[in-house]
């Protein structure tokens, strides 16, 4: 069972408190202040291959919700009604090689996935199609990815530190 709490979640929806849970194939959302109540929704998940998550978050308006399984697979629901909008990867290709990281980028137009051996790929959220893909040269697990909206950068880690510049809209 796997519980977090983001920047994005402790302002959910009128700046209720909120933390989230995930296992068996299912999502719950809590009201950290009123935890012991149990979760005011949660949502199946259907996947093909059962599996704990390993991360979950918010996009920064709250409507949608970014869960990454042990797979790698990154799943993108709707938070109001769990609807599946997308589900890309799996991005872990080797066994025990670490947690995989994805994220929002602030306007959560796209979804960056890190993976195993350094690589990230961008998605575009409304169709879902790969927009780039950036190799690390370093071809570690992508632990930790953000992306900076003031200085048009994301940033990767796995055992160093990579700065990423996406290509002018015209390229």
């Amino acid at each position: 069972t796997l519980m977090r709490s983001s920047a994005a979640s402790d302002v959910y929806k009128r700046q209720v408190s909120t933390q989230s849970t995930g296992s068996n194939n299912t999502i719950k959302l809590y009201d950290a202040r009123a935890y012991d109540r149990g979760p005011f929704v949660q949502f199946p998940v259907n996947v093909t291959t059962p599996s704990d998550w390993c991360d979950i978050k918010f996009s920064n308006d709250g409507t949608l919700l970014l869960a990454t399984d042990e797979t790698g697979t990154t799943h993108l629901l709707d938070s109001f009604n769990g609807e599946m909008r997308l589900v890309v990867g799996p991005h872990r290709r080797r066994a025990g090689a670490g947690t995989v990281e994805a994220s929002f980028t602030p306007d959560s137009r796209y979804l960056l996935c890190g993976t195993d051996d350094g690589t990230i790929h961008v998605y575009d959220v409304s169709d879902g199609k790969q927009v780039c893909t950036w190799q690390s040269v370093t071809k570690g697990v992508v632990a930790a990815l953000r992306f900076n909206p003031r200085l048009m950068i994301a940033a990767s880690a796995d055992s160093a530190i990579s700065l990423w510049t996406p290509p002018p809209a015209d390229a």
